[in-house]
């Protein structure tokens, strides 16, 4: 505590170290519900530790490889520095908008 402060926790030292002590519930109030049914004892659900409760399942393969962009004649689409634009950032050809994105920059 800085100075200014050494008055004020002076004051409230009396007030916080003489309060009783503030009780921990780990038993909810509200009774648990598991769609229907009332659950008796809650916090036994909550340490049950005994039931596996993961499940492992398979799934099919899938390829995260990014499928290149395509022209209306089913042709690979040119890249944005290819495309005929005139100066504008549609391209010529399909109408469609040309975006360039930049992931990161590093200085130097």
């Amino acid at each position: 505590a800085g100075p200014r402060l050494d008055a004020h926790v002076d004051a409230a030292k009396p007030m916080l170290l003489g309060s009783s002590a503030t009780p921990i519930r780990t038993i909810p109030d509200v009774p648990l519900k598991a769609g229907d049914q009332v659950v008796a004892n809650p916090v036994a659900v909550v340490r049950d530790k005994v039931g596996q409760r993961t499940v492992l399942v398979r799934q099919e393969h899938v390829d995260d490889v990014p499928v290149s962009a395509r022209n209306p004649a089913g042709d690979a689409a040119a890249s944005s520095d290819k495309t005929v634009t005139n100066g504008c950032p549609v391209s010529m050809v399909t109408g469609e908008e040309l975006l360039t994105l930049t992931d990161g920059v590093l200085d130097g």
